[in-house]
């Protein structure tokens, strides 16, 4: 999670708390902190609605596991079993947190349908609660924006003895079309790309001298237009290579640690290598998506309660092909789980080094 840091020392918070009260605690006191400070009203949100809190997980008994984050229909535990979260315990938890803080105000009362920028823009003139969404380079925007001593920090929530979740061995990824008329040429342009650092770097920050200079060991300056915008820019999240990277000359040492992190404590999902093919139940996934969105968003969100209006989101649920789509994700998992029988070995528990 990502938080201000200098907030949470004006209320009483010289470090990050270590339980969901204490940082729920912290998200009112920081919130009127805020108020008070910028005139606006800050919101813990979610990177994006159909996220899982994450964050929460890592405080249950029954963690390790994983909740696919596409849909979240699926939840993988360390013995390969798939149940279904949306009727599991774990899923009530978070819930139940959720609303407390949605009754609290610490939730955008219109979350489903605020524009996604909006929690960036607010962010950056530093109405911001801990959330899974920022990093600390937003302390140094929002400093450029006016607010004065603000300071953005990382933490791992519940402390670092909980160990991390390896559920992908890719995140953000490119690849070339399987219908593409000349896949040869996406490999060469890759291959040229990873090939050194100088190619990684002209595709993505320009030519040294005309549209970037060099002030330091992977810190860069941008040359800006008239608009205030660099001359040249292509996102790293979309292509980058992490040792190859290059940061903003002003980019504070947290953002580097943030984004160069490797734990030496954590555990790797069953589903780490599991790639779903929906195509047999397309139907009941389309279907699956609408029912999710109405029935299920606000019950994740904390804007009804989970008590009243689960048993119901549920039954559309199933009636939707829930059940199926489970029956077909256990299948391809068994099926992934056989053909690779050192999956659940490696899943057995942490992984130091």
């Amino acid at each position: 999670m990502d938080y201000r840091s200098d907030i949470a020392e004006k209320v009483g918070y010289d470090e990050f708390p270590d339980t969901t009260e204490g940082i729920i605690d912290l998200m009112k006191k920081s919130q009127d902190e805020i108020l008070n400070e910028t005139g606006m009203k800050a919101y813990s949100w979610f990177h994006q609605v159909q996220d899982t809190a994450h964050w929460l997980h890592r405080s249950y008994d029954t963690y390790p596991f994983y909740v696919e984050n596409s849909l979240g229909i699926c939840l993988i535990r360390q013995d390969g079993t798939v149940d279904s979260f949306y009727e599991s315990e774990e899923f009530k938890k978070d819930a139940n947190t959720y609303y407390e803080m949605y009754q609290a105000g610490l939730i955008d009362p219109d979350i489903l349908n605020r524009d996604h920028q909006k929690q960036y823009d607010d962010a950056n003139y530093g109405a911001m609660l801990p959330s899974q969404t920022f990093d600390p380079y937003t302390g140094v925007t929002m400093q450029k924006n006016g607010v004065e001593g603000a300071e953005v920090k990382w933490v791992e929530a519940f402390g670092d003895d909980v160990p991390d979740m390896i559920y992908t061995y890719v995140q953000n990824l490119n690849a070339i079309s399987s219908t593409s008329e000349d896949p040869e040429s996406g490999l060469k342009f890759l291959n040229w790309l990873y090939a050194s650092e100088e190619n990684h770097d002209l595709f993505h920050y320009g030519i040294e001298g005309t549209h970037y200079t060099k002030t330091g060991d992977h810190r860069i300056e941008q040359v800006k237009g008239d608009d205030g915008n660099p001359l040249y820019s292509m996102d790293t999240w979309m292509t980058g290579y992490l040792p190859y990277m290059a940061y903003a000359t002003d980019t504070p040492d947290e953002q580097v640690d943030y984004m160069t992190y490797k734990s030496d404590n954590y555990v790797i999902s069953p589903a780490a290598g599991f790639i779903f093919d929906s195509s047999n139940v397309t139907s009941e996934l389309t279907n699956l998506q609408t029912e999710i969105i109405s029935s299920i968003y606000p019950i994740k969100v904390g804007m009804v309660s989970y008590e009243d209006n689960i048993d119901a989101a549920i039954e559309k649920l199933k009636a939707a092909g829930l059940d199926k789509y489970l029956e077909e994700y256990r299948t391809q998992f068994k099926a992934y789980l056989d053909a690779n029988p050192n999956v659940l070995e490696i899943a057995k528990g942490t992984t130091e080094g």
